[in-house]
């Protein structure tokens, strides 16, 4: 069910709640037909679980019968659902849409129970589905990312009854879901299926619509709530809590249902993250001391050691339990005995305001065809010239690449021109690894925050990848390749002829439309872009040489060989008619808070600690003049860095980042401001 942040207030510290369900989810090596039937012989020995209960109360009375069971191979997790009916009913018919506002069954899988990064998929009873990913949870700031897919999903309902007929009364549907474990791997703890034992935390839900009813339709009964029952209760209504859902247990044979261990601190911590929560909303700064959220020590005797610790904008609560060390932190992500932060390169050198460009809007939109001929293209001014992505530390690019970008209120529009004597490309597959062939990428930060970015690869086959990265990968990050750009629009021209070697070619060039309504989805700022506004963006080519060796060519440069570096991408300037760029004011304080952001992690990989002290980081007060007030608090697990920006025409900014490379701002009078 998709809640937004609007229809979810916070809630008041919660009871403590009991243990969610558990369920043994036991390996077939007979095949399993998906046609919503459930009849084949390898479901026969797949227990059903407990009836569904009220979400948020699970006394009172839910709706009729709810069951699932599910099974597992070496290709797919198997659910099955048993839903009593008496009124079948179904209008919505288009993939993704919002099905959650008629009947609709629906699952959620957080495949490593960090309350982050996971699945919902939904459906109904005409077998129309909706599958998204939520980063993290809505009441954290999370949006769902509908784009992204459910590669290989199979689905089918059967119906017990007759469809839309409110003249009978019918018995119910069941359904039957074979999901790939190839869509799931990009969130869950190793390819491939479950290791014996391994836990997920998921949960079902099924949505129960009011109805009335006459002789010949069904009609909903406008303004009314409805009845919401799951596998695991909530206890609230809203089911984006992940800490609250079930466990599912896989095992090649039966086996009893092990309780998580770590449950205890678990549930201890998210009455502290609550707590926590409430007392911010009333006192405006987190509370410091387990006496100040009520809570005292841990009164389960597994527990021990209870810790809060904080700093202006960060809370982390931790709690000791079967001899690991279990925290979570002020977007409730959880997680336990966090591994030290690997040694990390520092920024090359005190690098120089990335390179800007202005986007000016489209008087009509360009045919994509590849060929950047249109008259909307005529007074797009180019880039500069691509440069090595280490920037002038090595030889210019022997071959020249540059783009052009414009807009308008549907799409951003890039095309890009590269000069190619021998156009190669291999790749067919959409969603292959297209850097393995010379290639064009996009990455796209819309608000500057070095998290939440979207990444596009295509060859000279208008092959492409895109990509979701919640953070960047030397901050622990994955990369999600099952979420696509909606409506995306690609188009190659080529000057030359592909895979002939006995020839000289001239080069190949790119037209690309990218919708601002897929990146309104990791975006949270306007999308399309107010006038002025500046995203981070960089573009990078992929040149393999013949020995092989791989060259990495870019607008703004790196200075590293990491395109994953959103810090050093470049700015691109959104304006409705021709303007000069303006360098970003706060960039002498994005540049001083990632050195120290790379400091502390050296330090933290010498003496497994953060520091609050920049000498011990070997760094200097900022020398810029427009920087005051540096800062660095720490806890055990975190660290946040702040500075002041205080241009001399324009409201002072206090700017932050984290020990993930996370950056936000504050304005001077307290008020949370946007990424960028």
């Amino acid at each position: 069910m998709l809640l937004g942040p609007a229809a979810l207030p916070r809630a008041q510290t919660p009871a403590p709640i009991p243990r969610p369900p558990g369920y043994v989810c036991v390996r077939t090596s007979g095949a399993v037909a998906i046609d919503g039937r459930l009849d084949d012989p390898a479901w026969q020995s797949a227990p059903w679980s407990a009836d569904f209960a009220d979400m948020a109360d699970p006394a009172s009375s839910p709706a009729p019968r709810t069951r699932v069971k599910m099974l597992w191979d070496d290709a797919y997790l198997y659910i099955g659902a048993d839903i009593a009916e008496p009124h079948l009913w179904a209008e919505m018919t288009k993939h993704d849409s919002p099905l959650y506002l008629e009947n609709a069954f629906e699952f959620f899988i957080d495949p490593d129970g960090d309350n982050h990064e996971y699945y919902e998929f939904e459906i109904n009873a005409v077998n129309t589905t909706w599958d998204l990913l939520l980063p993290r949870p809505y009441r954290d700031g999370g949006k769902g990312i509908s784009n992204w897919e459910i590669a290989g999903l199979k689905s089918a309902v059967h119906l017990d009854g007759t469809l839309n007929t409110p003249s009978d009364v019918d018995r119910g549907w069941t359904i039957e879901l074979a999901v790939p474990w190839s869509a799931l791997e990009e969130l869950a703890p190793h390819a491939g299926p479950p290791k014996d034992g391994e836990q997920w935390r998921m949960n079902f839900t099924r949505v129960e619509t009011a109805l009335r009813h006459d002789a010949s339709a069904y009609k909903k009964i406008e303004g009314s709530t409805s009845q919401v029952s799951s596998w695991a209760p909530q206890y609230v209504f809203d089911i984006h809590r992940p800490e609250t859902w079930g466990y599912v247990q896989f095992e090649r044979t039966p086996r009893p249902f092990v309780p998580d261990p770590s449950w205890p601190a678990r549930r201890w911590l998210r009455t502290a993250y609550y707590a926590e929560q409430d007392y911010r909303k009333a006192h405006g700064t987190w509370a410091r001391t387990l006496g100040e959220l009520g809570l005292g020590d841990a009164q389960d005797p597994a527990l021990s050691a209870p810790r809060i610790e904080t700093t202006t904008d960060l809370f982390v609560a931790s709690i000791q339990v079967a001899g690991r060390r279990w925290s979570i932190r002020q977007d409730s992500k959880i997680w336990s005995d966090p591994v030290a932060v690997s040694p990390q390169p520092r920024i090359a050198r005190l690098v120089d305001h990335p390179r800007g460009y202005v986007s000016t809007r489209a008087a009509s939109p360009p045919a994509i065809d590849g060929r950047l001929d249109d008259a909307a293209w005529r007074d797009a001014p180019w880039t500069a010239d691509f440069v090595d992505i280490e920037g002038d530390a090595q030889p210019a690019p022997t071959l020249r690449t540059r783009v052009k970008m414009l807009w308008d209120d549907s799409a951003f529009y890039i095309g890009a021109e590269m000069a190619e004597p021998d156009l190669r490309a291999t790749l067919r597959q959409h969603d292959a690894v297209i850097f393995h062939d010379n290639d064009f990428e996009v990455f796209i930060d819309p608000d500057g925050d070095n998290h939440a970015y979207g990444e596009f690869e295509m060859n000279a086959l208008n092959t492409g990848w895109d990509l979701l990265l919640p953070r960047p990968y030397k901050d622990g990050g994955r990369a999600v390749d099952d979420w696509e750009i909606g409506g995306l629009k690609t188009a190659v021209h080529l000057d030359g002829t592909l895979n002939n070697a006995t020839d000289r070619d001239r080069g190949w060039s790119v037209e690309i439309a990218v919708p601002w309504a897929a990146l309104g989805e990791i975006a949270s700022r306007p999308s399309p872009p107010h006038e002025g506004d500046q995203w981070r963006v960089n573009f990078s080519r992929v040149e393999w040489g013949l020995r092989p060796s791989e060259h990495n060519w870019v607008w703004s440069p790196q200075y590293v060989v990491n395109m994953h570096r959103p810090e050093t991408w470049g700015y691109v300037q959104f304006e409705r008619t021709a303007r000069p760029f303006v360098a970003d004011p706060s960039w002498p304080a994005r540049r001083w808070l990632h050195s120290v952001y790379y400091a502390e992690l050296d330090y933290r990989a010498t003496h497994k600690r953060w520091t609050t002290s920049l000498a011990d980081l070997g760094i200097g007060a900022p020398s810029d003049g427009s920087l005051a007030g540096p800062s660095i608090e720490t806890t055990q697990d975190v660290f946040e860095a702040s500075v002041s920006v205080r241009p001399p025409d324009a409201p002072g900014q206090r700017w932050h980042i984290q020990q993930d490379s996370q950056m936000w701002m504050e304005a001077e009078s307290g008020k949370p401001k946007a990424g960028s």
